[in-house]
């Protein structure tokens, strides 16, 4: 630390130092360091990699919200169907308790999973989706719609029951 102190504009050792706060769980010192690196990055693909990195570490292990918002956000702003930081966001308003904000995502996922045809993403977010409006919303009629879609067929290696039951117990 003293060393990087005295050699700011070392992105190596910031790097190195980011990798270790990480590897010790010290989240505050690898945020610190993770902001730092951002400043070495030029805009592009790895400064967004850098926001996507901080806003889950934000989120997951500082429980600074709107830190985590910030990140998200500034990778929306490039990249406005990038999926991991639409979940990212869509997760730190559960976590504000801001489940509308949240569906609201979720939705542009489902509608994003549709143009793919990515079965297995559409049964994840319907999934999601129906637990969101039955106990976040508190509306089962509309969570009936998501855990009974006309589409997309359950996969025919797993029973429509097992795989339901499993998903529930997440």
């Amino acid at each position: 630390e003293r060393l990087s102190a005295t050699h700011t504009d070392s992105e190596l050792l910031v790097q190195k130092l980011y990798g270790l706060y990480r590897e010790q769980e010290l989240w505050e010192r690898a945020a610190h360091a993770g902001e730092r690196l951002l400043k070495f990055t030029e805009a592009g693909e790895q400064q967004l990699l850098w926001h996507l990195e901080l806003g889950e570490l934000y989120r997951r292990h500082l429980k600074d919200l709107s830190r985590a918002r910030f990140h998200f956000e500034r990778v929306l702003e490039v990249l406005p169907e990038d999926s991991r930081a639409l979940v990212g966001l869509a997760e730190t308003f559960l976590e504000r308790n801001e489940p509308t904000r949240a569906v609201n995502l979720y939705v542009k996922l489902l509608a994003q999973a549709e143009q793919t045809g990515d079965t297995e993403r559409l049964l994840d977010l319907h999934l999601r989706l129906a637990t969101l409006w039955q106990q976040q919303l508190k509306d089962p009629g509309s969570a009936v719609e998501y855990y009974s879609p006309n589409y997309p067929p359950l996969p025919t290696s797993v029973s429509s029951g097992g795989w339901f039951i499993i998903r529930r117990s997440e």
